[in-house]
């Protein structure tokens, strides 16, 4: 038996591995074709979105119909239905008899003892006010038509202590117009009086003050400066001369000062108060 040599082994390994190389990778099984898939019962992908959700549907369904079968056939008893009951008739609002005279007090028209509707908004607005809280319409109404051009808070007008001028707003009356409005009746000053506490001449010396304020280039503080000079009226202003009246304004300069009003009118000023106050129509003050 012949030796074999290294030699002759390495070129016997290389015979073989190009014999293996040159026979290639094995032929590839053919991919069955969609009727052999079909006889095979191989799943098939679906052809649109919408046979999709239709398998989708119909799997649930079929899981969803045995349980339910199965939980009818379990706790299958006979039925019972629950008594009838008889509906419960209810009263209208209206047959009671408080709310009854509740409408009745709603449409009634306002007074200040006891409230009742705003003719202008329809607005019930409760007793004690003077103006509607909805559309400002003056409740209280006075047979004068009252003519304002210009009008001021009734905190701006000076010596009316800080209590008037709170009763007054409880009764929804803020401005020197509002005071005119109404105040210019005595009926009227009679029911505030009652309704506040104050007196009828205070709230009286209010409603001149405010009359005078109607006068667009006089304001409150020359209203009040009027005042000290005791010239309480628009009418009182208007028998004075403007020449006099502004000597008088200068003559007694130290006690309008120490009153906190430190400016003095000049001639031009004085004769603008009285043109301004004769072009004004006169209020009827009783």
């Amino acid at each position: 038996m012949s030796e074999q040599t290294p030699g002759d082994a390495s070129s016997a390994f290389k015979a073989r591995l190009d014999a293996l190389r040159s026979k290639g990778p094995p032929p590839a099984a053919p991919a069955p074709s969609l009727k052999e898939r079909l006889q095979q019962g191989a799943p098939v992908a679906p052809s649109s979105p919408e046979d999709l959700k239709a398998r989708i549907q119909s799997r649930f369904q079929k899981k969803t119909e045995a349980p339910s079968s199965f939980s009818n056939a379990k706790t299958s008893s006979p039925s019972v239905s629950p008594p009838s009951v008889a509906p419960v008739q209810f009263e209208e609002t209206g047959d009671l008899p408080g709310s009854r005279k509740l409408k009745e007090e709603k449409t009634d028209l306002w007074s200040l003892d006891q409230g009742g509707v705003c003719p202008s908004c329809q607005t019930f607005n409760l007793a004690g006010v003077v103006f509607c809280g909805s559309c400002s319409y003056m409740l209280l109404r006075t047979e004068e038509e009252v003519v304002v051009i210009t009008s001021y808070p009734l905190k701006e007008i000076k010596g009316l202590a800080h209590t008037f001028v709170n009763k007054l707003a409880e009764l929804n009356i803020h401005s020197t117009e509002d005071v005119l409005r109404v105040g210019s009746n005595r009926k009227n000053r009679d029911m505030i009086s009652k309704r506040t506490g104050l007196s009828e001449r205070s709230i009286l010396r209010l409603v001149h003050t405010s009359d005078i304020c109607r006068v667009p280039s006089m304001g409150p503080e020359n209203a009040a400066m009027l005042e000290l000079l005791a010239i309480t009226t628009l009418a009182d202003m208007l028998k004075q001369k403007p020449l006099e009246l502004h000597a008088k304004i200068h003559q007694n300069r130290i006690k309008i000062n120490q009153q906190g009003i430190l400016f003095m009118p000049t001639k031009n000023q004085v004769s603008q108060w009285f043109e301004d106050a004769q072009a004004l129509p006169a209020i009827r003050i009783n």
